[in-house]
């Protein structure tokens, strides 16, 4: 099995990816670590985070065999270059761009591009993504992946944007082959009293939640 192979194994086999969003670099590196510590399998470090090239590059290099640590929100060729050279191990994008995927491709990363519709979706996996980021997931609810899936059994979407501890086991039920998690990933206050063990018991309940929806699906 190769690297990539491997990688994108672990990722689905836990099922959790901890999406980083915040706005100092310290935050983004604690709660990163905190998500580690707690289970996820991945870690997306969002470019709209401050330092957010730098993080990807401390991560990858502190987080060994832990967690995958990749790059979201990556808009264009440029900045998928700039993740990928910092060691980012999958590629995230709120939008399919197709130069982006082969970069990702080529770079023997995992690529995970944004879609919406049937069409961009299927756009998307005759491209080679290896998932697809159904995003915003929440406008449509697990419904729609269900009726998606019934037809096209083939695609491995991913919910993403908006995704809770009430409702995570709903969408690995409906299909979701993982789930990315950001905002429901920090109990309220947690980020003011910086309480990160809140952050790692939140993200270990997720895991705990994704395991719980496969057994019963």
């Amino acid at each position: 099995m190769s690297d990539k192979a491997a990688n994108l194994k672990r990722l689905m086999d836990i099922g959790v990816i901890a999406i980083v969003r915040t706005d100092s670099y310290d935050n983004a590196i604690n709660i990163a670590h905190a998500a580690i510590e707690g289970g996820a399998a991945g870690v997306e470090m969002t470019l709209t985070t401050p330092d957010a090239i730098r993080a990807i590059r401390e991560l990858s290099a502190s987080a060994g065999d832990r967690a995958l640590i990749g790059a979201g929100t990556v808009m264009d060729a440029r900045q998928a270059n700039e993740v990928l050279d910092a060691g980012a191990k999958f590629v995230v994008a709120p939008v399919f761009d197709p130069k982006v995927v082969q970069l990702t491709l080529r770079a023997g990363a995992i690529s995970i591009p944004g879609a919406f519709t049937v069409a961009e979706i299927l756009n998307a996996s005759r491209a080679g993504a290896d998932l697809i980021k159904v995003f915003p997931s929440t406008s449509v609810g697990p419904a729609y992946f269900r009726d998606l899936l019934r037809p096209l059994p083939h695609l491995k979407v991913i919910a993403t944007g908006g995704v809770t501890l009430n409702d995570v086991e709903e969408w690995i039920r409906s299909g979701s082959v993982l789930v990315g998690v950001g905002g429901d990933l920090i109990p309220p206050g947690a980020l003011q009293k910086q309480d990160w063990k809140a952050v790692t018991a939140r993200t270990a309940d997720f895991v705990a939640a994704v395991k719980r929806a496969r057994a019963t699906r």
